[in-house]
C-alpha cells in the first residue's frame, strides 16, 4: 500500500479456524465492519459437534473409555439412519479406533445396524475389499466402516470418499485430509 498507494485487500482463509478474530485482528481488520465468518448454519448439510470431556488419567482406560463413548455416539446417530465422519489425530489413531468401534458393535451384536445381512452395500463393500491395498482398511470395510488418511494410497482413499458419498459406509474415520 505505501510503495503503490493502492488499497489491497487480505483474505485469510480456514475451514477449521476457531480463533478467526485472532487472526482478525493480525491481520488489522476491523472487527464490526470487516470480518466476515462462516458457521455451521451456511453448510449446505447440517452439522452436528459434541464435544466430551473424559477424566480418566491411566491412557488405556481413556482410550477405551472414548472408543465406548465414540461407539454409543455412533450407533445413537445410526437410529436415524445418520452417516458419521469420525475425526482423528493420527494415522494410527484412525486404525485403532475403526477397528474397535468395529469389535464393539461385534461385541454387542449390532454390527447389522451399519450394514445390513442381505442388503446391496455388503454386497459392494465385499466386492470393493479385494481391491483394497490398504490392510486396516481391508479389515473394516466389511463391516461399514472404513478409514481415511494421507497415507493412504490414492485408489484406497478414492474409493472410501466414493462409497461414502453413494452412503455404503456408514462410519468414516479420518484425519484432516478429508476435512
Amino acid at each position: 500500500v505505501e510503495t503503490t498507494q493502492e488499497p489491497i485487500r487480505i483474505v485469510g482463509l480456514s475451514a477449521t479456524l476457531p480463533n478467526y478474530e485472532d487472526v482478525a485482528t493480525f491481520l488489522r481488520v476491523k472487527l464490526e465492519s470487516g470480518l466476515y465468518f462462516f458457521d455451521h448454519s451456511f453448510r449446505p448439510v447440517p452439522l452436528q459437534m459434541q464435544y466430551l470431556g473424559i477424566t480418566e488419567k491411566k491412557a488405556l482406560k481413556r482410550h477405551a473409555l472414548m472408543n465406548e463413548i465414540c461407539y454409543e455416539k455412533v450407533l445413537l446417530q445410526q437410529a436415524d439412519n445418520n452417516q458419521v465422519l469420525i475425526f482423528c489425530h493420527s494415522r494410527a489413531e484412525c486404525a485403532k479406533t475403526g477397528k474397535e468401534v468395529r469389535d464393539l458393535a461385534g461385541q454387542n451384536d449390532t454390527v447389522d445396524k451399519f450394514v445390513r445381512e442381505d442388503g446391496a452395500s455388503r454386497e459392494i463393500l465385499s466386492e470393493e475389499v479385494e481391491t483394497v491395498k490398504n490392510a486396516d482398511l481391508k479389515d473394516v470395510l466389511p463391516y461399514g466402516f472404513a478409514i481415511h488418511h494421507a497415507g493412504m494410497v490414492r485408489s484406497d482413499r478414492v474409493l472410501v470418499e466414493d462409497l461414502f458419498a453413494d452412503n455404503h459406509i456408514k462410519v468414516l474415520i479420518s484425519t484432516a485430509t478429508l476435512a
